[in-house]
């Protein structure tokens, strides 16, 4: 967890432990940017151009198929896709 300023809420985050404090400060340093959410432009960014270049469904069931060949269909599926 980290919190990129005051007003801005905690986010969770996850690493590979290896090379978990670089990333850590990377991503606040990111989170930085966007003082009033905290959370990390990269991220934002990455989101707006898939849905622009694939749109949202397409990118969706790729890594749907992807996550469930690797045996973790449902691991990092938000919790409303279970439902």
């Amino acid at each position: 967890m980290f919190r990129a300023g005051r007003g801005a809420p905690a986010q969770a985050f996850f690493a590979h432990p290896d090379h978990a404090h670089a990333a850590a400060v990377i991503a606040m340093a990111d989170s930085v940017l966007q003082e009033h959410r905290g959370f990390p432009m990269l991220i934002d960014i990455a989101h707006h151009v898939v849905n622009a270049t694939m749109g949202h469904d397409t990118f969706k069931q790729t890594i749907g198929a992807a996550y469930a060949d690797a045996g973790a269909a449902f691991r990092f599926s938000p919790e409303r896709e279970s439902r």
